[in-house]
C-alpha cells in the first residue's frame, strides 16, 4: 500500500514542532537559503529594470509634448526623471539584498 506523498512528513516539517513558517516551507521548495536569495535578488532587478525602462518611456513621451521651456519647469517631468534615476540606480546595484524570504 502506497500513500500520497503529501502525507510523508517532509524535513522541514521535522524541524518544526507545530506548521512549518511559510518563509521556510518557501525556501525548502527553492532549494536553500542561497538559491531563495539569488533568485530574490534577480527577480528585484529585473523589477526595477523594467520600471526604468517605463520611467525612461514616460518621460520620453512627456518631453515630446512639452515645449522646451516648459520642460524645464514641468512637475510631471521631474518626477519622471527622480523615479528614472532611482530605478536604474536600484537595477545597477542589484537592488540591495532583494526581499527578505526565508
Amino acid at each position: 500500500m502506497t500513500r500520497a506523498p503529501s502525507t510523508y512528513p517532509s524535513d522541514i516539517d521535522l524541524r518544526y514542532d507545530g506548521p512549518a513558517p511559510a518563509g521556510a516551507r518557501r525556501c525548502g521548495r527553492l532549494g536553500g537559503r542561497k538559491v531563495a536569495d539569488a533568485l530574490a535578488r534577480t527577480a528585484a532587478r529585473d523589477l526595477h529594470g523594467r520600471l526604468a525602462a517605463e520611467a525612461r518611456l514616460g518621460a520620453a513621451r512627456r518631453r515630446r509634448i512639452l515645449s522646451p521651456l516648459a520642460a524645464a519647469q514641468d512637475p510631471w517631468l521631474l518626477r519622471l526623471t527622480a523615479t528614472l534615476a532611482h530605478h536604474r540606480s536600484m537595477a545597477v546595484r542589484g537592488a540591495g539584498t532583494g526581499p527578505e524570504i526565508c
